[in-house]
């Protein structure tokens, strides 16, 4: 119903969760000086005035527009030079890009499992319990996915934590079922709130994304006939993967558009 109140949405979700508050008590909570400005606080109206925004690019021809997707998943990072590197690595390939190619630049042919990470980083775990089940029915959607390439991802991409024991240089690794609840969380994200997601799932999306779109949805939507290879989850995860697919694809493809 109608009423004279604010929703605050804090960026600080995981520590202050939305509320309704006063439009008095919001006013008045705008009046005071900031010290260093010597002015008000006051507010930024933020909108969007509905018409499609359009970048073109000479030699693409492309056009994109504002409403892109939301990742529940990551966060890219801004490396627009190791973006560029991937891209130019990919029309190398084309048309025949693999996952054990993507695999294999994303993690230096190896020598580096966690090399991934300078792409993409975890988003926060979510609290919103919708958020959660569709996290949860991504992973297991990945999962069943990643088991249909199981000769293609090493093991190691799929492993728990990877401790260290600073005192003797041991390394002990926990294996995990492929996509699983199993993680090793990004070394540049000290924030134990990030959703443990592994390499290999991180690799997976890219993959996907290193594809056209009918590829991607023929890959994301194929079960197959095997009732064993089938993957229990609805036509709104699986657009929810192909969305996390977009939005890598689209930061790669625009990486060196002058705009």
């Amino acid at each position: 119903e109608a009423s004279d109140n604010v929703l605050i949405l804090d960026t600080a979700r995981f520590k202050y969760g939305p509320h309704w508050v006063p439009l008095e008590l919001v006013f008045e909570a705008l009046i005071p000086e900031d010290p260093d400005t010597g002015k008000s606080r006051g507010y930024v109206v933020l909108s969007y005035d509905g018409k499609q925004d359009e970048i073109s690019n000479p030699d693409t021809c492309q056009r994109c527009n504002s409403h892109l997707p939301l990742s529940v998943l990551f966060g890219s990072k801004q490396n627009d030079s190791l973006r560029k590197e991937f891209k130019d690595f990919l029309e190398s390939l084309l048309p025949n890009v693999t996952l054990s190619s993507v695999i294999s630049f994303w993690t230096k042919d190896r020598t580096n499992d966690n090399y991934i990470w300078e792409l993409v980083q975890p988003q926060l775990q979510p609290v919103d319990s919708a958020d959660v089940d569709m996290v949860t029915s991504l992973r297991r959607l990945l999962k069943g996915l990643i088991a249909r390439k199981q000769s293609d991802m090493p093991s190691a991409l799929l492993l728990t934590w990877q401790w260290r024991n600073v005192n003797n240089g041991n390394k002990s690794d926990v294996g995990c079922p492929p996509g699983g609840s199993c993680c090793t969380p990004s070394p540049n994200n000290g924030s134990v709130r990030t959703l443990e997601i592994s390499p290999g799932e991180a690799l997976y999306i890219v993959y996907l994304a290193s594809l056209s779109k009918e590829q991607r949805r023929d890959i994301v939507f194929e079960d197959g006939t095997d009732v064993e290879m089938r993957i229990g989850v609805d036509d709104t995860v699986r657009e929810q993967l192909l969305a996390e697919a977009a939005l890598v694809s689209y930061a790669i493809e625009t990486c060196d558009w002058d705009v």
